[in-house]
């Protein structure tokens, strides 16, 4: 079976207020306190992102563009903002999680990219046996545009 997700994560007060206008989406909760805002290719194409001027790269970020990195590091000023990317088919894949705070990218440190440390940074405590993804429901959905249904 296939997993795919794209999506900017943080606090949901947070997101709902630096939201672009133009995004035809609302963040979703995935928590009291936390919510997802899927990114599909139309979405951010018909989006009007900020220019991206010059940005540091990124490793592994196959769907971030410019534009959206550059609307993450300003929406980062004042609060923990991630994104992040998973992809699976049949058990094989890889996932990866950024994470922005006054402007500065402060996830991965060192070799830990995955999306459970980010949503660690984010606050959330895993509920054992579950992982912060599933603590979370990350896996509610199976692909990025199944969020939006």
């Amino acid at each position: 079976m296939a997993y795919e997700l794209h999506a900017i994560i943080g606090e949901v007060t947070h997101l709902r207020r630096v939201c672009p206008l133009t995004l035809s989406v609302v963040p979703l909760p995935l928590e009291p306190r936390l919510a997802v805002i899927p990114l599909l290719d139309e979405m951010v194409d018909a989006t009007e992102w900020p220019e991206p001027g010059e940005l540091p790269a990124l490793d592994h970020a196959d769907l971030l563009l410019p534009g959206v990195h550059r609307w993450l590091l300003d929406a980062s000023k004042d609060r923990l903002i991630g994104y992040i990317e998973a992809e699976y088919w049949a058990g094989i894949g890889a996932q990866h999680a950024w994470g922005w705070r006054n402007g500065q990218q402060v996830y991965p440190v060192g070799a830990h990219a995955d999306v459970n440390g980010l949503l660690a940074l984010l606050g959330v405590v895993r509920n054992p046996p579950d992982d912060e993804w599933d603590t979370v429901g990350l896996g509610r959905h199976r692909h990025t545009e199944d969020w939006l249904e």
